[in-house]
């Protein structure tokens, strides 16, 4: 029998899913990058590993689950006890708040994206080593950006924390969770989407920790607001940035178009009172988008420092804990 092709698997597709939700503004810029784990000095270059194995964690539950029962999030919430409304409204929020942030890449689409993204990351990080003027070594000897004591209790706590913002993304995960056949591929998919995640993490995270110490302010979202285009300034290649912009344009709108049509599929059920599909749709498009829209114009630094760390909290209660203990449970039980 004939060997597949690994760029056509259906678990690389869903990994896929899981780069897409992550690669929005708050990642593509570089500003989670600082926020998270560069402030904390080299330690903090580390932390990518942890953090996405709490939102890995989290995945494979949750998708695993939403696989082996033919459902997607909200109905897994109703399996737990919610009512629909109680399992649609909480999903609805997430959702418009998950696309502040560039999620929802959930077609077959979301793999060549992430081809660009790993391309074009690992490309940056590359040029901007081999031909830019960093300082390594100072960046080491200097003290981290933060000055919290003990630093790596508080860079561990970041990570977590961001794991948890990042865990809710499943549900653009368990929103394809059809595509996989079983539980393997469930693991191929989870392994591969922390792999490649982790891997541009820290790609982005170690490049700009090598600026540090040349540029100023570098991990200030308040004074630069876009630390990766800082970065691409020193290097000089007009060319690089504007590919950069591009692809940056290009991952925020295939996100937005991706929630608009998971919305529309998702959330008919609560529109059907509405007779005429097209202008169903349009409805579930414009309201998401609208709610979107409304947070964003708070501001990116708003939305780092608050809106990132609500939602991580929340999701600690909501969804991280229900999906170590209650789910894990649950799939033990049909082992």
């Amino acid at each position: 029998m004939k060997k597949q092709n690994i760029f056509a698997t259906s678990y690389l597709g869903v990994a896929a899913v899981w780069l897409g939700g992550h690669f929005g503004p708050g990642f593509a810029t570089s500003a989670f990058s600082v926020t998270y784990y560069v402030k904390y000095g080299w330690v903090g270059l580390l932390m990518p590993l942890l953090a996405m194995l709490v939102t890995g964690g989290v995945m494979f539950y949750m998708t695993e689950y939403a696989r082996s029962h033919g459902s997607g999030e909200a109905n897994v919430l109703m399996n737990f006890g919610f009512s629909y409304w109680g399992a649609a409204i909480p999903t609805i929020i997430i959702s418009a708040l998950l696309c502040l942030y560039g999620s929802k890449l959930l077609s077959k689409a979301s793999k060549y994206m992430m081809y660009a993204i790993v391309l074009v990351v690992i490309l940056i990080a590359v040029l901007s080593l081999v031909f830019g003027q960093y300082d390594l070594g100072a960046a080491i000897a200097a003290a981290p950006i933060s000055t919290k004591e003990p630093n790596l209790v508080h860079a561990i706590l970041s990570a977590i924390l961001y794991g948890c913002f990042q865990s809710t993304i499943c549900f653009n995960v368990m929103s394809v969770a059809d595509v996989l056949e079983n539980r393997e591929e469930t693991k191929k998919a989870i392994i591969a989407g922390y792999i490649i995640t982790v891997i541009l993490m820290i790609a982005i995270a170690f490049t700009l920790f090598c600026y540090v110490t040349v540029i100023p302010d570098l991990c200030n979202p308040g004074v630069v607001a876009v630390p990766i285009m800082a970065v691409l300034g020193r290097l000089g290649f007009s060319w690089l940035t504007i590919v950069f912009v591009v692809l940056m344009t290009l991952a925020v709108l295939t996100s937005a178009a991706g929630l608009a049509n998971a919305g529309c599929a998702r959330f008919d059920r609560l529109f059907t009172f509405i007779k005429n599909q097209q202008l169903r749709r349009a409805v579930i498009t414009v309201i998401l988008l609208g709610i979107a829209a409304i947070g964003a114009s708070f501001g990116m630094k708003a939305l780092l420092q608050k809106g990132t760390s609500i939602i991580g909290y929340i999701g600690i209660l909501a969804l991280v804990l229900p999906a170590f203990t209650i789910v894990r449970s649950k799939l033990k039980q049909n082992d």
